[in-house]
């Protein structure tokens, strides 16, 4: 896999941790700033988390049918958009509205990007460049709040989500520039949503998978 197209897959991987811990800082002066509460205010990144989920759920069977270029494109635009509507919210429900629209479009970056991987690499290739993906994962969450933090020295809280916006338009300039359509119409699926449902269920009956997810969810 080319360099520059691994590094473009990287920085869409971060989008979640991005999304959700770059603002953590600004959290007590959001809430203060729109007049709310604590706990009212990180409504706030459990949208954006629900989002994220529900994203990736929605955008990958989109992407296997349509390919993975425009819904990425369409989903980071959508992200940068939203980012910036977020510094303009002067009302917490309105932001919370807008953080799960956030995190519906960022799941595109997410999903696509392994999706990517996957439509490009043999399953031993594949397994070495989702690790370096998992390690920008592991990474992010850990420099996310700290760069918050200084944004806040700079800027008051709406200068995180113009950063994230600013971010977003770097990283639609760069899927634009950098990635290329990996699906061709003949791999497509042409399986709906519906159907994508239906395995999804597949899965959730597996006691296998409930048992680890359990495991994980305890853990965390």
């Amino acid at each position: 896999m080319p360099r520059g197209l691994l590094v473009v897959l990287g920085a869409l991987s971060a989008f979640g941790p991005l999304s959700i811990d770059l603002y953590l800082p600004a959290l007590p002066a959001l809430a203060a700033d729109l007049a709310s509460t604590g706990p009212v205010a990180q409504l706030t990144m459990t949208a954006c988390m629900v989002g994220l989920a529900v994203g990736q759920l929605l955008l990958g069977p989109v992407s296997d049918r349509y390919g993975r270029r425009a819904p990425l494109l369409i989903g980071v635009a959508a992200f940068a958009a939203t980012s910036f509507a977020c510094a303009l919210a002067t009302d917490i429900g309105v932001l919370i509205v807008l953080r799960l629209a956030q995190g519906l479009a960022g799941g595109a970056g997410l999903v696509i990007a392994r999706a990517v991987v996957r439509d490009l690499c043999d399953t031993a290739a594949a397994a070495r460049v989702f690790s370096l993906l998992m390690l920008v994962t592991g990474v992010a969450p850990v420099l996310a709040p700290v760069v918050g933090a200084q944004i806040l020295r700079l800027t008051r809280w709406q200068g995180t989500f113009v950063a994230l916006g600013i971010v977003g338009c770097a990283l639609l300039a760069a899927a634009v520039w950098g990635v290329r359509e990996s699906l061709p119409p003949e791999r497509r699926s042409r399986a709906g949503l519906a159907a994508s449902g239906r395995l999804i269920l597949t899965v959730l009956r597996d006691p296998v998978f409930r048992t680890y997810t359990a495991v994980l969810a305890l853990g965390s």
